[in-house]
């Protein structure tokens, strides 16, 4: 049995693993995805180089690692980011670049403690840790046109792959 997002009990079928939670024993049938083979998972510390409140609920951060760190990502996917003890997920919203940052837009959710954390405490240089890259929500090689569709802060991974 599974609990999805829903707080509903599945037996079969698709679910979203991110948000759901097993209740007893699951079997789960899961994806290879070639194109991530060279991308591994690395918990790594990062400081806030800029933010900028973009509206008056949502700060776009631009994280750095240091000049060593090699952080590779496919854009769309997303990361964990840890802080006093907080951990949220977050999409990465800036394609790679050679600037060895990365950019997260964070919006302020009513009584969310990472959210009010960082709209409270966050300024420049503060240390923070990034785990990820995490997720498969990236463009595959294809020939079809793409369409996509997102508001507020589900605009980030759009933002990364366009």
């Amino acid at each position: 049995l599974v609990e999805n997002e829903n707080g509903e009990l599945v037996t079969q079928g698709h679910i979203l693993t991110c948000q759901s939670k097993a209740k007893s024993d699951v079997v789960l049938k899961a994806n290879y995805y070639p194109e991530l083979v060279d991308i591994k998972q690395q918990t790594i510390s990062c400081k806030v180089a800029s933010f900028e409140f973009v509206t008056k609920d949502i700060v776009s951060i631009r994280f750095r690692f240091s000049p060593k760190t090699i952080f590779n990502y496919l854009p769309g996917q997303y990361v964990d980011l840890s802080f006093r003890g907080v951990k949220r997920s977050y999409s990465i919203a800036n394609a790679k670049s050679k600037s060895n940052e990365l950019e997260l837009h964070i919006r302020k959710v009513p009584n969310g403690e990472m959210s009010e954390l960082l709209f409270e405490h966050l300024k420049e240089n503060q240390l923070m840790r990034i785990e990820g890259p995490k997720g498969t929500f990236f463009v595959r090689d294809n020939i079809k046109p793409l369409i996509f569709i997102a508001t507020g802060t589900g605009i980030a991974p759009i933002k990364a792959i366009v």
